[in-house]
């Protein structure tokens, strides 16, 4: 059968290992959407504000090329037929880059600005175009944009020309090589109009470096990046891709993220994918050109913080077993060391000691068992000796009895056996005990008992009085008292003398007759055997006595 400590630590164990495990899988489970949530929060914010410092830097290209379009359609607009007022319109194109060149210089990475007109507009007049020399010079005037055919003929360019003059909208272009400056940009282009018609574009670049700066910036977590797409699967720039990838060149795993973001909803969820054989996840923000910015980070990254707290929560769980391992020791020791005093204690009793005493401080029901065991014991101790005591006790003298004598005796002759004993026996009788039964009665003659009890016990203070007749009794010297055998039997006859002086009760005078015989080592075999000289002495003595009783008579 397992111990009650073993069973409080199995108790434990398995009640922390539960709590753990709960609480593991709760923490686990809640870290997990906490950090999901976090991640999300943490990468659409970071894509958000990265998005809107682009957006600010784009915004500021409109409004630019805002304000150049209304200012050059209000020229034109007081401007009655440009062939025949070739001055006024020239004057107007003049102010109209002033202007531009103003606004251009205080707008953030602005390579360009143009104003080009329709041929079938005015074949005589030109607009302008202002390009911005290397390492941020002042710009200057270029003849590479004019008119509207420059336009027309740079390949690639047709698409966005389409919208902005035939559906007289203004748009964003994709990543192009200027043919201004032979950079690679962006474009801004808005229609100009006159008269309600449109009779050409005004447009202003920006370096496609402006926008892969701002993408380069961005850093999250620990390898986590940015690149720039659009819904169309075109990749812009990437890290890997500096130079971008159209539709038609995107393939393997980059096909799925593009595919992901054509399909996908900005600002809800991240979105996982794997890049060369790692897992990954991504949030997208959409540009005002239409761009979208894309921010990704490794998997492993985005979780580390819940790695790190499921380790904390794992080295928490083990110190909690400790603790509790520790505690739980320390308390089943409180509670099964009484526990093991009682079972030693109730042992000794099972075996007739009830001279037990148990230490238990505890206020517990432990401790209260203990009290309550240690009383029932001392209530058994106290009926025993009651019990003792009637069954070794002479009722009427109070001495010890025959029982109670034969017991001595045995303890005696054990002695003898290891040769430790050393003892006298002294045997005394009471003389004329039938006389005063016969003549005075009973009662009578049981006070002369008792008061020849009184004599002997006055005598041998010291040693246990014992009844082994109706008029005979002995006692048993030990050790030192032996020595003393003469001292003890001068008292002894004192004794009966001056009880003779004072008596009242009896005609005649009380005696009892005495013999002492001490046990001689290699000589005596038996108890009996010193018994036997005693009580010869004894004898001896009592006859005396008779014959000192006749004579005085």
């Amino acid at each position: 059968m397992k111990s009650i400590r073993t069973k409080f630590l199995v108790l434990m164990l398995v009640c922390v290992l539960l709590s753990a495990a709960a609480f593991a899988g709760v923490g686990s489970y809640t870290a997990g959407a906490l950090v999901e949530e976090d991640s999300v929060q943490i990468m659409n914010l970071l894509c958000g504000e990265q998005a809107k410092e682009m957006d600010m830097m784009l915004l500021s290209v409109e409004q630019a090329v805002d304000t150049v379009s209304r200012y050059a359609e209000g020229q034109l607009s007081a401007i009655g037929d440009i062939n025949e007022e070739k001055i006024y319109f020239l004057l107007s194109m003049k102010k109209t880059k002033e202007l531009a060149f103003n606004v251009a210089e205080n707008t953030s990475g602005m390579t360009a600005v143009y104003v080009c007109l329709k041929p079938d507009f005015s074949t005589s007049m030109d607009g302008f175009c202002l390009v911005r020399g290397e390492g941020g010079a002042e710009l200057e005037e270029s003849r590479a944009i004019r008119v509207a055919e420059d336009i027309e003929a740079e390949e690639g360019q047709n698409e966005w020309y389409q919208k902005v003059v035939q559906e007289d909208l203004s748009v964003w272009t994709v990543p192009h090589q200027s043919i201004a400056d032979g950079k690679e940009v962006i474009s801004y282009v808005v229609p100009m109009h006159k008269d309600g018609s449109v009779v050409g574009v005004i447009g202003m670049d920006v370096e496609m470096r402006v926008l892969k700066d701002y993408v380069d910036s961005v850093k999250i977590y620990d390898t986590g990046y940015a690149f720039l797409g659009d819904k169309e699967k075109n990749i812009y720039y990437h890290r890997d891709y500096p130079d971008g990838l159209r539709g038609g060149e995107v393939y393997g795993n980059l096909r799925q993220i593009m595919r992901l973001l054509s399909e996908g909803e900005e600002g809800v969820c991240l979105y996982d994918y794997c890049w060369e054989e790692e897992q990954k996840k991504l949030s997208f923000c959409t540009l005002r050109n239409g761009m979208l910015l894309i921010v990704t980070a490794p998997e492993k990254e985005i979780c580390a913080v819940q790695n790190r707290m499921t380790v904390q929560s794992l080295v928490v769980l083990v110190l909690i077993i400790v603790i509790s391992v520790l505690l739980t020791v320390q308390v089943t020791r409180r509670i099964t060391a009484p526990l093991k005093e009682l079972t030693r204690a109730a042992e000794r009793v099972a075996g007739g000691d009830l001279s037990v005493s148990i230490e238990c401080s505890t206020r517990d029901e432990v401790g209260v068992l203990a009290k309550s065991f240690e009383q029932t014991v001392k209530s058994l101790k106290q009926h025993m000796d009651y019990i003792n005591k009637l069954a070794y006790t002479d009722a009427m003298t109070g001495t010890m009895n025959k029982m109670a004598y034969k017991e001595a005796v045995i303890s005696i002759e054990k002695q003898m056996e290891e040769g430790t004993a050393e003892f006298a026996v002294v045997v005394m009788d009471i003389n004329n005990l039938k006389k005063i039964n016969d003549n005075f009665g009973h009662e009578f003659g049981d006070m002369l008992i008792r008061d020849s009890v009184s004599i002997i016990q006055s005598t041998f203070k010291e040693s246990t009085i014992y009844r082994i007749g109706g008029d005979e009794f002995v006692t048993i010297l030990k050790n030192d008292d032996v020595g003393k055998k003469a001292e003890y039997l001068s008292v002894f006859n004192d004794e009966i003398t001056r009880f003779n002086r004072n008596n009242t009760k009896y005609e005649q005078k009380v005696q009892i007759a005495i013999g002492i015989a001490v046990y001689i080592f290699g000589e005596d075999k038996s108890f009996q055997t010193v018994f036997r000289r005693a009580d010869s002495v004894m004898y001896e003595n009592k006859m005396a006595l008779k014959a000192s009783e006749k004579t005085t008579d």
